[in-house]
């Protein structure tokens, strides 16, 4: 307890340090090209690394619906120029071919797009909307028990007959056995078939739009297609129609292929639960009828307004509504399955309520967007999330970070030959988001219990929509969850790591030999001297004692311990800066070796305010490479992958809301 005590006592320090200082070198450590101001700072970080996505927005397209969770569309040249670049293992090339068969054009090296008479600088849209017309007559049947839902019940599960009260158990010695008689099968009600039809009718219709520049080109893979879907299950809704060049399905869904001015449009309507016995009935009739009758979308300016060679927007609200349609659709499946125990039914009512949960509390966002520009062997796309009406009021409160000068290695000076790399410049504080922990956020113990159990409906939600409200739920750690004297230490852990000012590493090179991995790398974490003795006190007790190392160029003390891990060799390095007159600061690093943290010392620096996070694969093949089997499974695409790297980074963006870049390109 002593300890514990001490250690608290030790992290509670660092409260009040600030998160700007001078430089520490005033004779100016950065940069190429730049120098740090005349009263000390550093010089300003660069941005410059991603570029931003530039031209004219793409506008709506005519696959677009209204109520989509999901729109999308891509520039088709663009497509099968990336298409065609990337490598394929002998099993794709193989898969691929095959396909070119059917096309009458090898997709790998032709220009299949001219084939089938497409225009390559049209674009190919598509969207997809939630189907749930009968959703609250559903909700309110599994909600009651109804009646119904009852008989559904009781008629998966045999029932009852009137020969089950007359059968009396005799000894078998005393009669000869004969055969049991079936159980009568009684028909089930009007109300109890058309609820049962009414879950299965609800789902998904997806539509695609292509733009056709010579119509004729088409008529053989339709003509294909046609033959492919063709089947007496959905004859009734087929020949109900009218013209159309395709129509068909299976059990859980109908393809719908017709000729509309300019391309062709297929709609897909695709129930969450199968019916092999009855798939055409009135409910899906009447869905699909309606499907193709759904308007296009007339007026959505954040979806009008993205730009690129492809585009993509998911819309929070739409897919939390297609979430919990799939759940009640399945609930009331599994319900009336015979094999059911019961406990599947009452997960499946639980993961609705879940997500329901998840959904209804004061969001920041409703959905993220996308947009890829391509040009040659290069790539830049960026993505961002939308945010709401509330969201767009407290972003500068949650998000805005605090103006630091960290005095730490540039980005470049990092990455500049390295074979990974990556740099952060601190989070922004987490109390920043407590109060957007209200309901199942405000119940770390409930959140996680409920995420465990419904995991990927849970991260939907929270990558969509409510990812702020975790952090929020993380602001409120440990809590309960963990007692005294085990809550101080998480406590002050948790203090200690919201108040470094940046970190980052450089991975130079990597090697892997018989399961033990060695190369040249460095990290860090930029913080004040009072943290850093924390850190160390941290690390005294789980008996990791560190002891001092000459380093002369290194300026400052030096202290160190190996790494307890013998498949990454290394060390742990505490730096503490000479004093100045901004306060005590210092470093905690790991590395391989002193070496490495020479190099460190010596690279340009700037204040380390921009960007938020950044990350960047030098080489992929090299990165591939640097592992036995990473050379075996991927061999295939050395010569694609040989310098290629990939970057990425987290901005705050315009009206302060975060935004992701990615870029990939060749180096020279």
């Amino acid at each position: 307890m002593t300890r514990v005590s001490a250690l608290a006592c030790t992290a509670a320090l660092g409260l009040g340090a600030c998160q700007s200082h001078g430089k520490k070198d005033e004779g100016g450590n950065a940069e190429a090209g730049d120098a740090g101001s005349p009263d000390g700072r550093s010089a300003p970080a660069k941005d410059d690394r991603i570029p931003a996505i530039s031209g004219s927005a793409v506008g709506l397209q005519p696959g677009y619906l209204e109520g989509a969770l999901m729109s999308a569309s891509w520039r088709a040249g663009a497509m099968q120029e990336v298409l065609q670049s990337l490598p394929m293992s002998p099993r794709e090339a193989k898969d691929l071919a095959e396909i070119g068969m059917v096309l009458g054009a090898d997709p790998r090296v032709d220009d299949v797009l001219a084939h089938l008479g497409i225009d390559p600088n049209a674009r190919i849209s598509m969207s997809a909307r939630p189907v749930v017309t009968w959703v609250a007559e559903l909700q309110q049947a599994v909600a009651t028990d109804s009646p119904a839902l009852r008989e559904l019940r009781e008629h998966a599960r045999g029932g009852h007959h009137e020969y089950d009260d007359v059968i009396e158990e005799i000894p078998s010695q005393q009669i000869e056995p004969v055969p049991t008689p079936e159980p009568a099968v009684v028909p089930l009600s009007p109300a109890a078939v058309a609820l049962d039809r009414k879950a299965k009718s609800l789902g998904m219709h997806v539509r695609v739009h292509v733009p056709i520049a010579s119509p004729g080109k088409l008529d053989h893979l339709i003509s294909l297609t046609n033959q492919q879907l063709q089947s007496p299950k959905w004859a009734t809704t087929c020949a109900a129609l009218g013209p159309v060049r395709a129509c068909g399905g299976q059990s859980d869904g109908v393809v719908v292929l017709r000729d509309v001015p300019g391309g062709l449009q297929v709609d897909l309507l695709l129930a969450f639960t199968g019916d092999y016995e009855h798939p055409d009935d009135e409910f899906r009739r009447a869905a699909i009828q309606q499907a193709l009758a759904a308007p296009a979308v007339s007026a959505a300016p954040t979806l009008a307004a993205l730009r690129g060679d492809g585009v993509l927007l998911v819309d929070g609200p739409n897919t939390v509504t297609l979430l919990q349609a799939a759940a009640l659709s399945r609930a009331v499946r599994s319900l009336t399955d015979d094999y059911d125990d019961g406990e599947w039914a009452q997960h499946l009512r639980e993961r609705s309520d879940v997500i329901t949960r998840l959904h209804e509390t004061e969001r920041m966002f409703e959905g993220v967007s996308v947009e890829l520009q391509l040009d040659g062997d290069s790539a830049v796309a960026t993505g961002k999330w939308l945010p709401t009406a509330l969201g767009r009021q407290r972003m500068a409160e949650v998000f805005e970070l605090t103006k630091i000068d960290a005095d730490v290695p540039s980005v470049a000076a990092l990455c500049d030959g390295a074979l990974i790399c990556g740099r952060s410049r601190g989070l922004p504080d987490r109390k920043r988001f407590a109060s957007l922990a209200t309901g199942i956020y405000a119940d770390p113990e409930l959140l996680q219990r409920s995420l465990d159990r419904h995991e990927n409906d849970g991260a939907a939600v929270l990558f969509l929509e409510t990812w702020p409200n975790a952090i929020g739920t993380l602001a409120r750690l440990p809590g309960n969850t963990i007692k005294p004297p085990e809550s101080f230490v998480v406590q002050n852990v948790i203090d200690v790591t919201s108040r470094v000012l940046g970190a980052g590493f450089s991975i130079r090179s990597l090697h892997e030999a018989r399961h033990t991995v060695t190369g040249d790398w460095v990290g860090y974490a930029r913080m004040s001297a009072a943290d850093l003795s924390a850190v160390t006190g941290f690390l005294q007790m789980v008996d990791s004692r560190l002891s001092p190392a000459s380093i002369p160029e290194v300026p400052g003390r030096v202290e160190f311990t190996p790494i307890p891990d013998n498949e990454v060799p290394g060390n742990f390095y505490a730096i503490y800066d000479p004093s100045a007159a901004t306060g005590d600061w210092g470093w905690a690093a790991l590395a391989d070796s002193d070496d490495r943290v020479r190099w460190l010392a010596g690279l340009a620096h700037d204040d380390g305010a921009a960007p938020l996070l950044y990350l960047e694969i030098g080489d992929l093949w090299r990165l591939v490479a640097s592992f036995d089997e990473g050379r075996r499974e991927l061999g295939f695409a050395q010569s694609w992958l040989s310098r290629r790297w990939v970057r990425g980074q987290v901005n705050l963006g315009e009206g302060g809301a975060p935004e992701v870049r990615m870029a990939m390109g060749k180096l020279d």
